[in-house]
């Protein structure tokens, strides 16, 4: 079976936000230290690999599958805290060392998305709050002559949106491991037109279904990524978003109805919808006839398709080979559908950052018909970062003012976004 990246079609839920953070807050642990001490000065002679994902704090799928292939692991990771405070401690060392010609010798970890939080407290800090930003920086090493030589990644076996996204004038400088699009499954029995899969933005925030707007309305973490295709074009550093689309589409979610909650038993999304099930998600697998699939639409009539996780090595990295090593097996067929490996790594590469509301690559093969309709209206790529933070906090409050001035929050979003472009 031809190698593919995951595409991750969130089936959102009324009741469970995307890409959360949620339970409890371990302290952070590695294999190599339980400590903030500098990665860089450890001893060992292992590469290491900075990551955000708790279940490297011990064996898992992926690191069997090295173990099996190469007859013992070749890296060891430094695993980011959960505590906020420990959190901010390591990344201001991590990137002290960076700034400093050291550091860690590998990154696999998850882009900050919009509604990311620590146990629902707050944003949670990260290494790198704007991917493209440091992929143009040249913070991170060209692997084009890696992939060349792979044995488990390559280039053209991938969905070229996505994986090119991760290409500066250097080359392929960044790895994506996990994306998804913004897809809803809806109940057919409660739609005024149960086909309904509207093309563009506008035919979606002028149709005259209830029920689709309440849906939309409330997963607010869901539109203010969706509909919006392109923030800024990194390698110029100008913003795209202008001002006044932003305060368009500002005008467009507080036009929706909203609903305060859903009967369980009415309600668009029900629980079965999303169960996760080694045949995959048990209400699209087993009720296709009845449910409605449709994918957000963004304000240039495509889909936009978020990277969520990525992999990447650093440039000062003296075991580049080792760290690629290992990351070429995040691509091979046994970690992308072996059923066993795809489960013990569920919260770590294939369901980064959530448990339930994805369809992992496995499962994305036994609705292709739903993959291939989703991929191929995708006109943008773009990473997660910081500044979906603003955005979405900045909607969020808009919605709980009883006078919302749009045109206000979208020019104080844009402010900020140059901001962070000059500096």
């Amino acid at each position: 079976m031809k190698r593919k990246f995951a595409i991750l079609l969130s089936a959102m839920l009324l009741t469970q936000a995307v890409c959360g953070c949620g339970g409890a807050a371990p302290s952070a642990t590695s294999s190599a230290s339980a400590s903030t001490d500098s990665t860089a000065s450890k001893s060992s002679e292992k590469a290491v690999i900075v990551t955000d994902e708790q279940e490297f704090t011990h064996e898992n799928g992926i690191t069997r599958l090295a173990k099996e292939i190469y007859g013992d692991l070749n890296v060891e990771f430094f695993v980011l805290s959960e505590d906020t405070q420990e959190r901010e401690t390591q990344i201001s060392s991590l990137r002290v060392e960076v700034m400093a010609g050291g550091g860690p010798d590998g990154y696999l970890l998850s882009s900050p998305t919009s509604n990311m939080t620590f146990n629902g407290e707050g944003h949670p800090a990260t290494l790198f709050p704007d991917v493209q930003r440091t992929m143009q920086a040249g913070a991170f090493l060209p692997l084009d002559d890696y992939i060349k030589e792979s044995e488990y990644l390559r280039s053209e076996d991938h969905f070229a949106p996505v994986f090119d996204t991760g290409k500066t004038d250097e080359g392929q400088v960044v790895l994506p491991i996990t994306y998804y699009a913004s897809v809803f499954l809806l109940d057919k029995a409660q739609l005024a037109d149960p086909d309904f899969t509207p093309k563009t933005w506008d035919e979606l925030v002028n149709c005259e279904d209830t029920a689709v707007l309440k849906v939309v309305r409330n997963n607010l973490y869901t539109w203010c990524g969706a509909g919006i295709p392109r923030i800024a074009d990194y390698a110029t550093e100008k913003t795209i978003l202008t001002e006044e689309n932003l305060t368009a589409q500002f005008e467009d979610l507080l036009a929706m109805p909203a609903s305060e909650s859903f009967d369980e038993e009415t309600a668009l999304i029900q629980s079965g919808s999303y169960a996760q099930t080694d045949e995959g998600m048990a209400y699209y697998a087993q009720n296709k006839d009845t449910v409605n699939a449709f994918a957000i639409p963004n304000t240039e009539g495509g889909v936009t398709a978020f990277i969520t996780s990525y992999a990447a090595i650093n440039r000062n990295s003296q075991k580049a080979d080792e760290v690629f090593r290992f990351f070429e097996l995040l691509f091979s067929d046994e970690a992308q559908i072996d059923t066993e490996t795809v489960n013990d790594a569920r919260g770590t590469l294939l369901m980064l950052g959530n448990l339930n509301s994805f369809l992992t690559h496995k499962n994305a093969y036994l609705q292709p018909e739903l993959l291939e309709s989703v991929q191929s209206r995708v006109n943008a790529v773009r990473f997660y970062s910081v500044m979906d933070y603003t955005i979405y906090d900045t909607a969020t409050t808009l919605t709980w003012e009883e006078n919302p001035d749009c045109a206000a929050a979208a020019h104080s979003v844009i402010e900020a976004l140059q901001t962070r472009l000059s500096e």
